[in-house]
């Protein structure tokens, strides 16, 4: 299988796949350019990409995801999306990422603690503008 072997690309972008539920391989990526997984409503599955260390624009959108994990050695992003992913109760695999150069934004997660999203936050050198709203407020962090 030819993604299983891929190491870099300049785009990934998985979009507009209304009965993709599970993403496969990408074991070995280490390089991308611009990250986008965007309108796969049914998407609840994606593969650990953990030897990926610097991401340019990074995007997960409109996903039935429970969570985003296996993204733990990535230190630098340049854009950072997150929004729309209706299931999403949290944010597990970003345990490296230090520095986003461009926007950050978590929107429309309507299951996510926003106390999450704001730990997460703060534990990051944001050099662009700061967008979080339309998460869960009604749950607490401890």
């Amino acid at each position: 299988d030819l993604l299983k072997n891929l190491k870099e690309t300049e785009t990934l972008q998985i979009t507009s796949n209304n009965n993709l539920e599970k993403i496969n391989n990408f074991e070995k990526l280490e390089k991308v350019s611009n990250f986008d997984i965007s309108k796969n409503p049914k998407l609840n599955q994606i593969p650990e990409f953990d030897k990926i260390k610097l991401l340019g624009d990074f995007n997960i959108s409109n996903s039935s995801l429970k969570t985003i994990s296996g993204f733990n050695n990535v230190t630098e992003t340049k854009e950072f999306n997150i929004y729309n992913n209706s299931n999403l109760l949290s944010l597990d695999g970003f345990k490296s990422l230090k520095i986003v150069n461009g926007d950050f934004t978590i929107t429309y997660n309507i299951k996510l603690p926003e106390c999450e999203i704001k730990k997460f936050k703060n534990k990051l050198t944001i050099k662009g503008t700061t967008y979080i709203s339309h998460n869960d407020e009604s749950k607490s962090c401890d």
